[in-house]
């Protein structure tokens, strides 16, 4: 019976591991700000969850329980990053304060989605921005706006395959990213009308 119980909790503890997502990082001038990690559970940023944790001579954790996927925004002072999250995800970041998104370096095993994405916002920035697309909707129409966003979605679809790290990503992010891809292109798309009517 005593075996039983060990095995049991054995499994137990090894089934709540897999769980865990496990966050720490080092920030090069750190101030004494405190580390907030925003966690977005539902993807929509309605009412995420709020963690925030102290630094310790720049050393900061996180640990995590997560039961699926989810998106974070980690932030510090001015500067935030937006995260991907998995069971089982261990992620190291190191940066410079107040220089976040230009001193980052990531390592870990979900280390290679999140560097992707990083690149991923870098080189799609313009047509990821909400202000610009609003205005190539006053300016262009219909059809040659559609095909414009239909050959985006594409560019994004065929940098995002040609990734070298594109076979190990988790079906989670593949699935996370194509659905990403797909709804900004049917928001802009159904967003079109409205904004042409409100001009």
């Amino acid at each position: 019976m005593k075996r039983i119980l060990t095995l049991l909790w054995a499994v137990i503890t090894v089934s709540a591991h897999s769980q865990s997502v496990f966050i720490d990082g080092y920030i090069n001038n750190a101030q004494g700000n405190p580390v907030n990690l925003s966690i977005d559970r539902n993807y929509l940023g309605i009412n995420p969850d709020v963690i925030s944790t102290k630094t310790n001579e720049g050393s900061f954790s996180f640990a995590l329980n997560e039961q699926k996927a989810c998106i974070a925004t980690l932030s510090y002072g001015a500067d935030s990053c937006p995260l991907f999250l998995a069971p089982g995800d261990t992620l190291h970041l190191a940066f410079t304060a107040d220089l976040l998104n230009i001193t980052l370096q990531l390592s870990g095993n979900a280390a290679g989605e999140n560097l992707f994405m990083k690149s991923f916002r870098k080189n799609f920035a313009d047509s990821l921005n909400d202000s610009l697309m609003s205005n190539k909707m006053l300016t262009t129409g219909i059809d040659a706006f559609e095909i414009n966003i239909y050959n985006s979605r594409k560019r994004e679809m065929d940098y995002f395959k040609a990734d070298s790290s594109y076979k190990t990503f988790s079906t989670a992010f593949k699935n996370y990213f194509t659905n990403l891809v797909n709804y900004r292109y049917w928001s802009l798309l159904l967003s079109y009308p409205i904004v042409k009517a409100n001009s």
